[in-house]
């Protein structure tokens, strides 16, 4: 997936799904869970930084979690959005 290095994690999440807002994330049905479950899923754990995985992880989990390997955060966010 090619991905826009100058802007965050979180930021292209909220890009790719249409929100006008990255606070649009906080309110998300089950289908636009699922929609963000596969955007995800289709970007590269290297693409971004530990950093900005770890902050949309926070931003999206809405817990509080230091990983320390980008992969697997974003596993974690996933298992997250399969919940």
């Amino acid at each position: 997936m090619g991905v826009k290095r100058d802007i965050s994690l979180i930021d292209y999440i909220a890009e790719c799904m249409g929100c006008e807002y990255i606070s649009d994330l906080n309110f998300l049905d089950n289908n636009k869970k699922t929609r963000l479950y596969k955007i995800v899923k289709k970007i590269s754990y290297k693409d971004f930084s530990l950093f900005s995985w770890n902050d949309a992880y926070e931003y999206i989990t809405k817990e509080k979690n230091k990983y320390s390997d980008k992969e697997e955060a974003k596993n974690s966010i996933l298992k997250f959005l399969k919940k």
